[in-house]
């Protein structure tokens, strides 16, 4: 048949009786960001990053969590909703990022700059 998806046994499974790989709406958790727009990370040797992004983001940002064990950055907004970036941070930035106090975000579409802001950066790290 034509148009129509094979289920995979994954597709079917609840956890607390929540489908999973679902995102409530309203919750305090969005969905990846690389899932809602398009972005690009750059860090220089001097440790100041920056974020491009095509779509505005959901709330105001407060500040960007950068877990260094996990590899991730986490972004969380005044009303306390948070949205991971959707990648891993590559080996060659995770040095210049834990140095990093700073993320400046360009909202840049159209090839226009729509909007340009610097949020605080907060390292996370276990120590060993």
């Amino acid at each position: 048949m034509q148009g129509k998806k094979d289920k995979s046994a994954d597709d079917d499974i609840e956890v607390f009786g929540v489908r999973k790989n679902t995102v409530a709406a309203d919750g305090p958790v969005h969905v990846p960001m690389t899932d809602k727009m398009n972005v690009d990370l750059m860090i220089n040797r001097d440790s100041r990053v920056m974020l491009a992004h095509d779509r505005p983001f959901s709330g105001i940002l407060q500040w960007v969590e950068y877990d260094v064990d996990a590899q991730s950055l986490t972004f969380v907004t005044s009303d306390g909703k948070i949205q991971d970036l959707g990648m891993k941070i590559h080996p060659p930035m995770r040095k210049y990022l834990r140095l990093a106090t700073t993320i400046d975000t360009v909202l840049y579409r159209d090839k226009k700059i729509h909007d340009f802001y610097s949020v605080p950066l907060v390292v996370r790290e276990t120590l060993h």
